[in-house]
């Protein structure tokens, strides 16, 4: 039986498929002092509920600030803040302890945060975002979270030049994926700390601005659409029922209005000449593919949040002008000349424009394909696939609430027919097993996008569901629109081919 809400869970307990990080000895791995450089002191938990028993932080002055002074000669530093404080990370970790320490003090009426400030949650703040902890989290967000969601550039990424938000909600989501319990029950203190924190960024409120000049004031606001979206996702499927419950009431509106912002200023954008390696601009070619590839990621939790939250679809299909992304060998190369040459190796022979996701969901929905279109089709990456699979279920959520669903559905089927051809196809490689990775390439795996067939069978199921509804809607003038509920039947009650079929003593209207 395939389980959808698992490949979106952070939750890796028995789920090691699922977030694709190789089971728990590879995380264990990670978590290994010799995989990074920290200070050899002993961080080991003396008592689950006391997680930080063995630490020794600094005096209680010296915590009532966040910049330290040089110390004097001969003076002794308790350990291991010594070490912290040379890290190149340090002032990273400043900021963040920062940012929380005003989001908690400064608190609204209507905060969802219950924790009180003191000095004790000041030594615990450190340490979650101290120098060494911050390399342990951000490997297992790169080995065990970015195949899941590779919309961010590794090969150029620096948590020192990264905005505080982004860096510390980065931080949270590799906390949650650690096989320590301690790490996921110390993350999730900071859950609504770190949302408010991140939601309170002025870069999220910023109109977008239209001339060239203002790509530096995107690339900003693009960085706390980042941010916020990683919050969404952990307080979605991490947090407690009232935090999930906000982010889908609230937080995720914030979401829908900057993508949408994004979406209408991309079209300013200088295109990239992948044409001619000395007019090759790699600094371009990534930004524009890390924002096409954020907008997609806000665009896939929409369609999650309708799925799994029965959260009515808030972006539409119809709106995703955003370009497909380039395959991922080229979004994972080095260097700009490694780029330009898995480019070529792509687009060889071709003089195509970009295509869009949303001109990508119309084409495949036509009866009768082009052989331009199919052409391109045959080519698509595993995470454009998804993408426009996710596009297909977004179509079955705007179907529903149609008066006739008629030649809508008909549109869908034939999406469906040809997705399910391309994916089948030998064109379609899914990579190596994601078992057996050599851990520093981990975060070049595919993630739980190579189980889109399962979306595919669920969204099939649902065609036909539609397919029966509409005759009894015709019969008793009654719709009955996709829930959680029938999500969750499909779920429990498909076999591993995909077939799917009501009990007898059930009817449509029973979902």
């Amino acid at each position: 039986m395939f389980d959808l809400n698992s490949i979106f869970s952070l939750d890796n307990t028995g789920s090691d498929e699922a977030t694709n990080d190789g089971g728990s000895s590879d995380r264990e791995e990670f978590m290994s002092p010799h995989s990074y450089h920290i200070p050899k002191q002993n961080y080991s938990f003396s008592k689950p509920d006391r997680p930080f028993g063995n630490v020794r932080p600094p005096s209680l002055d010296r915590l009532s600030t966040t910049i330290y002074p040089e110390q004097e000669v001969g003076q002794a530093a308790p350990d291991p803040w010594i070490e912290w404080m040379r890290d190149t990370l340090f002032p990273k970790t400043n900021e963040i302890v920062a940012g929380i320490k005003e989001a908690t003090c400064q608190k609204r009426k209507t905060s969802a945060i219950t924790i009180k400030w003191s000095h004790l949650l000041e030594k615990m703040c450190f340490y979650t975002f101290s120098p060494p902890q911050m390399r342990r989290y951000m490997k297992l967000y790169w080995s065990s979270w970015h195949p899941n969601c590779p919309m961010l550039h590794k090969p150029t990424f620096s948590p020192t030049n990264a905005s505080a938000g982004l860096v510390a909600s980065m931080v949270l989501v590799g906390a949650s994926l650690s096989s320590e319990a301690s790490d996921k029950n110390i993350a999730k203190l900071w859950f609504n700390s770190v949302e408010e924190m991140v939601f309170d960024d002025k870069w999220l409120y910023h109109s977008p601005p239209r001339e060239r000049e203002g790509e530096l004031r995107n690339s900003k606001r693009l960085e706390a659409l980042q941010a916020a979206y990683f919050i969404c996702v952990l307080q979605n499927w991490e947090g407690a029922e009232e935090n999930w419950q906000r982010i889908r009431d609230e937080r995720h509106n914030t979401l829908v209005t900057v993508t949408r912002d994004l979406i209408r200023s991309s079209p300013n954008l200088t295109p990239v000449n992948i044409n001619d390696p000395f007019l090759f601009d790699w600094k371009a070619f990534i930004y524009r593919e890390v924002l096409s590839r954020t907008l997609t990621q806000v665009f896939l939790l929409d369609v999650a949040f309708f799925l799994f939250r029965d959260c009515p679809p808030k972006i539409s299909a119809q709106e995703m002008e955003v370009d497909l992304s380039y395959p991922e060998e080229s979004f994972q190369a080095l260097s700009s000349k490694e780029c330009f040459a898995m480019l070529r190796v792509h687009c060889e022979g071709t003089k195509e424009e970009r295509l869009t996701l949303r001109s990508a969901i119309s084409s495949i929905c036509k009866e009768n394909l082009t052989s331009q279109f199919q052409s391109r089709l045959a080519r698509m990456s595993i995470y454009n696939m998804f993408a426009i699979m996710s596009g297909l279920h977004s179509l079955l959520a705007q179907i529903q609430a149609l008066l006739s669903y008629g030649s809508q559905l008909s549109a869908v089927e034939h999406g469906l027919r040809h997705w399910k051809e391309t994916w089948l196809s030998s064109s379609i490689s899914l990579g190596s097993d994601p078992g057996i990775c050599e851990v520093a390439d981990m975060w070049k795996r595919v993630g739980f996008m190579r189980h889109a067939m399962d979306s595919w069978q669920l969204a099939q199921i649902f065609l036909k569901w539609a397919k029966l509804a509409e005759k009894e809607r015709i019969a008793n003038e009654v719709t009955f629109p996709i829930t959680t509920k029938l999500v969750k039947l499909v779920i429990e009650n498909c076999d591993e081919t995909g077939t799917f079929t009501f009990q007898e003593s059930q009817t449509v209207g029973d979902c």
